[in-house]
């Protein structure tokens, strides 16, 4: 236990030597408040341009009544982005160790493989939980402040189901970290893994199955589908995630460093 805590503190540590932790934070914060600031700007903007597109011949645009839900759809349009960013900054996560030698050192004093994977991997957890709680909670508090938030259902249930998929994302990223020694490739794995799954995601009989369809949690606002139709995606996401990280523990047991 002592070795995962000083590897845990080692991990921190690199977080904030490299700004990471501060960055993510930051862009957290920025991509939260955007949704509810596109949301309210919006009309404004079209009121603004209504003569310039009248004298191009553009007339009869009209811009609905925004609402807290009008909010969270935009929410739900960049989430998607957000967790990209999460990606790309992490994917170096094992490559920079492999490309150092520095995991060579640390293993050979006596810590297990094992115990290295799952440092990283709780680092990685406690850093998307930070980051998505001040992305979901400044989107979240900008939506009550503007608008009356209780006509949308099942608003922290949606949210947690990005928060899964986030979780999800980081199992697939950890295998992809195990098996590739580059960044790029990690990239091109995690990315490939998704974009079969949004693929998939087509055929009505498998959709239910993905766990892309937790980013469409955008339908629970509406009240129109329900929570319980989220179950099987669930049950799929959690066993796939628990198979990506039994995997690589067996892959990174065996890797060359």
């Amino acid at each position: 236990m002592r070795q995962i805590n000083a590897f845990i503190k080692k991990e921190w540590m690199e977080q904030q030597r490299t700004h990471k932790l501060m960055i993510i934070l930051i862009v957290s914060l920025l991509m939260g408040i955007m949704a509810p600031a596109v949301a309210k700007l919006t009309p404004v903007l079209f009121e603004s341009m209504t003569d310039t597109l009248a004298e191009q011949g553009i007339v009869g645009i009209e811009v609905g009544e925004v609402t807290a839900i009008t909010s969270w759809q935009q929410y739900y349009k960049n989430i998607f982005m957000f967790v990209m960013v999460f990606v790309i900054m992490y994917a170096g996560s094992y490559t920079t160790e492999y490309q150092r030698g520095t995991l060579i050192n640390i293993i050979t004093k006596g810590m297990s493989r094992t115990k290295v994977l799952a440092s990283k991997l709780i680092v990685q957890i406690v850093v998307w939980t930070l980051a998505y709680l001040v992305n979901f909670g400044s989107a979240y508090i900008y939506t009550v402040y503007y608008w009356d938030n209780s006509i949308v259902k099942n608003c922290i249930f949606a949210g947690v189901m990005i928060y899964i998929f986030g979780l999800w994302t980081i199992g697939i990223m950890t295998l992809g970290s195990c098996i590739g020694n580059t960044n790029m490739a990690v990239l091109l794995f995690t990315g490939g893994i998704v974009a079969v799954c949004y693929m998939l995601n087509i055929v009505p009989d498998i959709a239910p199955y993905m766990p892309v369809k937790l980013l469409g949690a955008v339908e629970l606002l509406s009240g129109d589908v329900n929570p319980k139709d989220y179950l099987e995606t669930l049950v799929v996401t959690a066993v796939t995630s628990v198979m990506a990280i039994a995997g690589s523990i067996v892959i990174f047991r065996k890797k060359k460093l």
